[in-house]
């Protein structure tokens, strides 16, 4: 009799048999069932045109330029644009010529539009607010499908039709910088809200909410917000919208399933959600990894149902158009522009053998689109600190320098420290230094203003555009997960694999791996069924697959056959 606890060979070789055939009947199962439950594992919940991109009219290549950016975002896939509407109460006729250029070739080339309105009124009494409105109510009636558009350059009338409208943008930012008060950034969420509608009662006509970029307590409490009638947000927007620009895979999953937990618990889950930025930029990656970023990101988002993303932003200004790096916020993009129109660019006055650059290693550069000045416009702490320390040096190239004023943004009262007329050039270091003793004076309530003269009647050079990696990344994926394909499913825990069909019922998975590495063995084309491509969409001929960190997409009827890697 064998001991207590012990098994004789025997009973241990059935113990296994048994083992064996319960594991093997288990994997067998899971091939026989895999081709009935392809459909079974995809969500029934298909993606509807959820590619969108932000264009930057701000930037000097908004009108001459916009029938060129409008093509290239429609080869890429692009189905809708979020452009800015409205910065200032400056020069509304150039305003709306801008912005009439933008919504023409926008028409023309089948995009939808997202009419996002940034800033606020500075004042929030009842006049300033009424005119906010008006100018709100103005472009929504412009923009109907019904009144004639015709640009000076091109003898057709278009009819642009524009039913996405976002008041304001990052109220919670705005809010920190002391601005607006959580009663204010609803009323103005309110009145725009109602302008628009008074301007547009078509039912297809959206309200999207302000993009919000943080979980502060300010965001807490304007999502659940009542005012004193009972009206909250559910009865104003239509979409809710925010911006996340985390770049780890685990940031970014918690802070979108964190996004949602926030608009469920304010009584916003029926409401679309939509991711109206995010992005990597080159100032802090590189071309490879940022194309990576892309497609995992985009994947990601979209298994966990926001309904649309809108990629920050679609054309670059960065370190490899000019000999100076600009600030972070230009090196975001996917094509380069290699504009050359001329530049002001402001820096730390100082003769210790280079110039020291403002704003923590980067200049202030500010491009000369038209105007006869430009601003720099917010003077922080270290900007303040710097020139009262060293003073300031106007460089740039490709015009005079005939005055510089401290202009008080709250009284409008320009306070002249320089004049003369100089001609600056940062190639021969011609530039123009001003004292410390010149800003004394000085507070975050100024801005800088550079009044210029003798700049090129042509000031828009534009070479063609060349595309950096991730634009082939937006392009191979927005062309796989196409209008009415079905939203992607995570098929594993250990690694990152995701799966989806499209309407014609090609099947694609994704798959990358963030900590490690695996090698796949398979064999491509006709024999196994599917395709391999790369992040960047290229068809790839290999057997032997290094998974790491940047995606492979399997492409054929039988790639969810896969899903046991």
């Amino acid at each position: 009799m064998p001991k207590k606890g012990h098994m004789t060979e025997k009973r241990r070789a059935v113990f296994i048999i048994c083992f064996l055939l319960a594991s093997l009947c288990g994997v067998m199962a899971a091939i026989a069932g895999s081709e009935k439950t392809d459909k079974e594992i995809l969500a029934k919940k298909k993606i509807f045109e959820p590619w969108g991109m932000n264009v930057h009219l701000v930037f000097p290549s908004a009108k001459p330029f916009m029938n060129q950016l409008c093509a290239a975002m429609k080869d890429a896939g692009v189905q809708i644009i979020r452009i800015d509407g409205y910065w200032s109460y400056g020069n509304m006729q150039a305003q709306r010529a801008l912005l009439d250029s933008a919504m023409y070739y926008a028409d023309l080339h089948g995009l939808k539009v997202l009419l996002n309105f940034p800033t606020v009124p500075a004042k929030k009494d009842s006049a300033s607010v009424d005119e906010w409105c008006k100018m709100l109510k103005f472009y929504a009636s412009r923009y109907d499908g019904e009144t004639p558009i015709r640009l000076t350059d091109s003898g057709e009338v278009r009819y642009p039709k524009v039913n996405y409208f976002e008041p304001m943008n990052e109220v919670d930012f705005v809010y920190d910088q002391g601005k607006i008060t959580l009663e204010e950034a609803f009323m103005l969420t309110r009145k725009s809200a109602e302008a628009i509608r008074e301007a547009r009662p078509e039912s297809d006509v959206k309200v999207v909410m302000a993009g919000i970029c943080s979980f502060s307590q300010f965001v807490k409490k304007f999502l659940s917000y009542k005012d004193k009638d009972g009206i909250s947000l559910k009865e104003l927007v239509d979409v809710v919208s925010y911006h996340d620009y985390t770049t780890s895979a685990d940031g970014w999953m918690y802070d979108i399933k964190r996004r949602k937990k926030e608009f469920k618990e304010a009584g916003l889950e029926d409401k679309e959600i939509w991711l109206t930025e995010y992005g990597s930029n080159l100032y802090e990656t590189d071309f490879d990894e940022q194309a990576s970023f892309f497609v995992k990101r985009s994947v990601e988002a979209l298994s966990l149902g926001i309904d649309k993303i809108f990629y920050y932003q679609f054309h670059y200004y960065g370190g490899n158009t000019f000999p100076l790096k600009l600030q972070r916020e230009d090196y975001f993009g996917m094509v380069d522009t290699g504009i050359k129109n001329p530049y002001v660019e402001f820096l730390e006055n100082r003769d210790d053998g280079e110039f020291s650059i403002m704003t923590k290693g980067r200049p202030i550069r500010v491009y000369i689109t038209g105007e006869k000045r430009v601003s720099l416009h917010e003077l922080n702490d270290l900007i303040l600190r710097q020139l009262k320390d060293s003073g300031l040096r106007i460089a740039g190239k490709g015009f005079s320098v005939v005055s510089v004023v401290l202009f008080q943004k709250k009284t409008k009262k320009e306070n002249v420290i320089w004049t003369g007329k100089i001609r600056v050039d940062s190639d021969s270091n011609q530039v123009l230094k001003l004292t410390p003793e010149l800003f004394k004076t000085a507070t975050k309530n100024d801005c800088i203003l550079v009044y210029v003269e003798n700049v090129p009647e042509k000031i828009f050079e534009w070479d063609e555009l060349r595309p950096f990696p991730v634009y082939e990344a937006y392009t191979s994926l927005a062309s796989l997960l196409v209008k009415e394909a079905s939203l992607p499913v995570k098929l594993s825990k250990e690694n990152k694999q995701y799966a989806w069909s499209k309407p014609d019922g090609t099947n694609v998975l994704a798959i990358w791996d963030e900590l490690g590495e695996m090698m796949l063995t398979r064999a491509e084309g006709g024999d196994s069924g599917y395709y391999i491509f790369d992040d960047l969409g290229r068809k790839l001929k290999k057997r032997n697959i290094l998974i790491r960190n940047s995606p492979f997409l399997f492409v054929g009827k039988d790639s969810l056959l896969m899903r046991g890697f």
